[in-house]
C-alpha cells in the first residue's frame, strides 16, 4: 500500500482567483484493492498553481485547481473535493503538469498534451487554444520518449510555457513559446516551435533534463551540467548574463578523471531548475552544488546570491552529510540525506505545516519517522508538498511532520478512496510546539 499525503497549506499555493479548502490533508490511499489504485507506483508531482497528480501502471490520478483544464479531465474544474481518474488506458512513465498545460510520457515512449495551447506548448502541430483531455504528440519516427518537463508560470495571463520531451537516445525536442531562447534551438533563434522540433545539442546525450520558468537543466550519463536559456540572475551558472540558444556545460569546480573519455569526479546525475536559481545533485557522493540568485537563500551558501551579484556554481557545505534525492520551489530545498533515519535537510523560506524555516544555511531538520527507502515519491510546492509513502505510515503522520499528542479512534475518518479527507486529526489547542531546529 502506497499512501499520498499532503502536507502544509495548498490554499497559500493556489492559482489565483482559486480558493482551496484544508490545511493539513490526507488525501487518500492507493492500493490494488480500491479504486485509486496505481498499481506499481510511479511517482508524484505539483504543478505551478496547485495541481497535484500520482501516476503508476494504472494511469494518473489527479486533483487542483484544473483552472486551464491541464489536468486532462474534461471541462472539471475545480477538482477539490476528490481525486480523479485520468482515463488513458496507459502505464504512465512521467508526469510534468504545469499552470497552463501538462504533459505526460507513457511507459511505451508516447507523449501526450492538454490544457492551454496558444503558444505552442501542447506540440499538437498547429494553434490548438485549448485542450480539455489528453492527445497524443505526433514524434518524428523511432523516436521513444522516456522524460517530461515543462516551463510555465503560476501567472493567470502570463502565458511564456514551453515544453521538453527527452527520449531514450539522449535527445531532446522542444515546443512553445521561445523567449529567452530556452527551447535550445540555436543561437539567437527566438521563434516559438508548434511541434517538437530538435535542441542543439549535437554530440551530447542527456540522461535527466529539469524546466524552469526561463531556462532548462540538464546532465548527461558522464555527469557533466548543461544549460540554456535565459542567463539572467546567473541561473545558467556560466559566469555572465547572457542567453543561450544552445545547450552549454556548466563548469562546477569538479576536477575531471582520466579513462576512455574524461568525465568528472563527481558525477551529476539529478538537476532541479527554478526561476532564479539551479541545483545539481551528484547521488553517489552526495553533493549538492547551486547558483544563480537567491534572496530567502535558496542556494544554501550563505550570503552568496542573495544581494548583487548572482552566485557562480559552488558546493553546498551539509558536512559530513550526503544527499540521496532533493526537491525545491521557488523559495526553498528539501534534501533527503543517505542513511535512512538521518533526517534530511532545508534551506531558503520554508512552510509546511508546523515545519517553519528561514535560513540562509542548510538546517538539519526533524528526523525521517520512516526509513528513507519508504519515501517513493516527494515533491514540494510554495507552502505544502506531496508526499508518497510505502505501506502507508504507523500513526498517520508524515516523514516532515513532528509527532503530535495521538488522538482517540472515534476522530479517525475512515479514507475514502475517491475523497480528500480535510483536517484529520486536528491537534488539540494545549498541542506542544514542535522541537526547535538544529544545526
Amino acid at each position: 500500500m502506497v499512501g499520498i499525503y499532503v502536507v502544509g497549506d495548498p490554499s497559500k499555493g493556489a492559482e489565483e482567483g482559486v480558493e482551496l479548502s484544508g490545511t493539513s490533508v490526507v488525501v487518500g490511499c492507493a492500493s490494488k484493492k480500491e479504486v485509486v489504485s496505481v498499481g506499481e507506483f510511479g511517482g508524484v508531482a505539483i504543478g505551478e498553481g496547485g495541481n497535484l497528480v500520482v501516476f503508476g501502471e494504472g494511469g494518473m490520478f489527479a486533483c487542483g485547481p484544473n483552472g486551464a483544464k491541464q489536468l486532462g479531465v474534461g471541462k472539471q474544474a475545480p477538482i477539490l473535493a476528490r481525486w480523479v481518474s485520468v482515463q488513458l488506458g496507459r502505464v504512465v512513465r512521467s508526469v510534468a503538469p504545469g499552470s497552463h498545460h501538462s504533459l505526460l510520457c507513457s511507459s511505451d515512449g508516447g507523449v501526450f498534451s492538454c490544457g492551454r495551447g496558444d503558444g505552442g506548448q501542447l506540440g499538437l502541430g498547429d494553434k490548438t487554444k485549448h485542450v480539455t483531455n489528453f492527445q497524443q504528440i505526433i514524434l518524428p519516427p523511432g523516436v521513444i520518449a522516456k522524460q517530461v518537463s515543462v516551463a510555465s508560470s503560476a501567472r493567470r495571463f502570463e502565458n511564456q510555457s514551453a515544453s521538453y520531451i527527452l527520449t531514450t537516445a539522449g535527445a531532446c525536442l522542444s515546443f512553445g513559446n521561445n523567449n529567452h531562447q530556452k527551447l535550445g534551438l540555436g543561437a539567437g533563434v527566438t521563434t516559438n516551435a508548434w511541434a517538437p522540433a530538435p535542441v542543439a545539442h549535437e554530440g551530447v546525450a542527456f540522461d535527466k533534463i529539469s524546466a524552469g520558468k526561463h531556462h532548462v537543466l540538464a546532465c548527461d550519463a558522464a555527469g557533466f551540467v548543461y544549460s540554456w536559456g535565459s542567463g539572467d540572475m546567473g541561473r545558467l551558472g556560466l559566469s555572465d548574463k547572457k542567453h543561450r540558444g544552445i545547450p552549454t556545460k556548466v563548469e562546477l569546480g569538479i576536477p575531471l578523471i582520466d579513462g576512455d573519455k574524461q568525465s568528472p569526479a563527481v558525477k551529476i546525475d539529478a538537476v532541479v531548475a527554478r526561476e532564479t536559481f539551479s541545483i545539481a545533485l551528484s547521488t553517489a557522493s552526495g553533493a549538492v552544488f547551486t547558483w544563480g540568485f537567491g534572496t530567502r537563500g535558496q542556494l544554501g551558501r550563505g550570503q552568496a546570491g542573495t544581494r548583487g551579484e548572482p552566485a557562480q556554481p559552488g558546493r553546498v557545505d551539509l558536512g559530513a552529510a550526503k544527499i540521496a534525492r532533493l526537491a525545491a520551489n521557488d523559495d526553498a530545498c528539501v534534501a533527503f540525506v543517505q542513511d535512512s533515519l538521518a533526517g534530511h535537510y532545508v534551506w531558503g523560506q520554508l512552510e509546511l505545516g508546523d515545519l517553519k524555516i528561514g535560513s540562509q544555511e542548510p538546517i538539519a531538520s526533524l528526523a525521517l519517522s520512516t526509513p528513507l527507502e519508504n519515501i517513493l515519491g516527494f515533491d514540494l510546492a510554495p507552502s505544502y508538498a506531496i508526499v508518497a509513502l510505502q505501506n502507508d505510515i504507523p500513526d498517520k503522520r508524515t516523514a516532515l511532520e513532528p509527532p503530535i499528542d495521538e488522538q482517540p479512534p472515534e476522530k479517525l475518518q475512515k479514507l475514502d478512496a475517491s475523497a480528500v479527507v480535510t483536517d484529520l486529526n486536528p491537534a488539540p489547542a494545549d498541542r506542544p510546539a514542535p522541537p526547535a531546529a538544529t544545526v
